[in-house]
């Protein structure tokens, strides 16, 4: 087919799915960062999570490259438009992996935990988590830009509750996932404490989570027509719902697909929010900067969809293989010199 809208819906999708598998194989990484010093009692603990998540986190970020090579490769228009506009906060998301990066591997040697570099660990996975999604939070709820479609950051609109809402729901849900992946890694008295935990985020996700809901539909009461949308508003309610009554239960080996179900359903209703815009200006001016508008050439994009398909293809193969071989209950090995 060489219809040019066909490959530019094609490439839009590829890549809201490379970032979605990002969100939901990464995310319980960075929530882990985020919680390991409020969750946890022992340096034993500690160990227990870091171990659970050390043989993926690095390679679950391959799934971000190349999202965003995607958005470069195929979307060129915006991309250039896009940059400019979040230069600063793109680079501060950026030093803020690094930071995680380094700290995580200085943080557990294999023997004793480095206080200071489990705190940058922290930190710095809470910064680019929560930036992050805050970001994607204001491309959602709309913002102001120029007659070229390049997004101007204004307070005001940095601080209107959709965005904030939107955005402390989707860290919820992220705390969620993390904590539907360690209940599954963990056993005894940690896995009790950390289901506990979950209790507590499911109630607080789904109120705030319809809070939101309600903030967009009189941000853009358009929505409303918008099956993405209305599909991706199921399903996270759904995931959510069903996840709140699978613990303490044999369906507790559920949740990390509940939540997975649920991660994906916020990012259909982003979808359908943003679509066919990128920058999703706020009011009612016409977007300068849509799927259509801002693509590179028919056979650039067609070679670009099909790297992308056999990246995923090999990304998703590789993950599969991984996950199976560590796919049983995390454990804290002996010090090598026999303590």
């Amino acid at each position: 087919m060489d219809s040019l809208a066909f490959w530019q819906v094609l490439c839009f999708s590829c890549m809201f799915f490379m970032f979605f598998m990002y969100s939901i194989l990464d995310g319980f990484d960075l929530g882990l960062g985020v919680m390991i010093g409020f969750i946890t009692e022992s340096d034993d603990e500690k160990k227990t999570l870091l171990n659970s998540i050390s043989p993926f986190w690095d390679g679950n970020e391959v799934w971000l490259v190349i999202a965003v090579s995607t958005l470069f490769a195929g979307f060129p228009g915006a991309y250039s438009k896009l940059l400019p506009a979040f230069y600063l906060p793109f680079l501060f998301i950026i030093i803020c992996f690094i930071c995680r990066a380094v700290s995580l591997d200085f943080s557990y040697s294999g023997k004793n935990i480095s206080r200071f570099a489990l705190t940058v660990f922290s930190v710095s996975s809470f910064l680019a988590s929560s930036a992050g999604i805050f970001f994607l939070s204001l491309i959602v709820s709309g913002l102001p830009s120029d007659e070229t479609g390049i997004p101007r950051m204004e307070i005001g609109y940095l601080l209107q509750p959709l965005p904030v809402v939107f955005a402390t729901a989707w860290v919820l849900m992220m705390l969620m996932h993390t904590f539907s992946y360690l209940v599954r890694k963990t056993d005894g008295v940690l896995k009790d404490r950390l289901t506990g935990y979950a209790k507590r985020l499911g109630t607080i996700f789904l109120i705030l989570f319809v809070t939101s809901l309600i903030l967009l539909y009189f941000r853009k009461p358009g929505i409303c027509a918008q099956p993405l949308a209305l599909i991706g508003a199921f399903m996270t309610f759904a995931g959510a719902l069903a996840y709140r009554f699978s613990r303490n239960s044999e369906r507790e080996k559920h949740m990390f697909g509940l939540t997975a179900l649920a991660m994906g359903g916020i990012w259909l209703i982003a979808a359908g929010a943003m679509f066919p815009n990128f920058g999703n200006p706020a009011g009612n001016g016409t977007a300068a900067m849509t799927v259509y508008n801002s693509s590179a050439p028919l056979n650039t994009l067609k070679i670009v969809v099909f790297s992308s398909l056999i990246g995923m293809a090999s990304i998703i193969a590789y993950t599969v293989f991984v996950y199976r071989i560590f796919r049983h209950k995390t454990v804290v090995m002996a010090d090598r010199n026999g303590a």
